[in-house]
């Protein structure tokens, strides 16, 4: 099944599946590198600047439109 979204769409389906109910901007990335360029013991981590969707989908949201 495929579905046709338009931009505005993706944006609306980005906030409902996250966790936070937003998607992740510019400023929260910039803000994680720059904590990585300073913490010189951190090592071998993954750190997932996606507003929690690496979690999985929100409680109450759909996958579909």
């Amino acid at each position: 099944m495929s579905h046709a979204y338009g931009i505005e769409d993706l944006g609306d389906l980005a906030r409902r599946r996250s966790p936070l109910r937003r998607p992740a901007r510019m400023e929260d990335l910039v803000a994680a590198l720059f904590f990585l360029e300073g913490a010189t013991s951190v090592t071998g981590q993954v750190i997932h600047v996606d507003s929690g969707e690496h979690l999985g989908a929100a409680p109450g949201a759909s996958n579909c439109g």
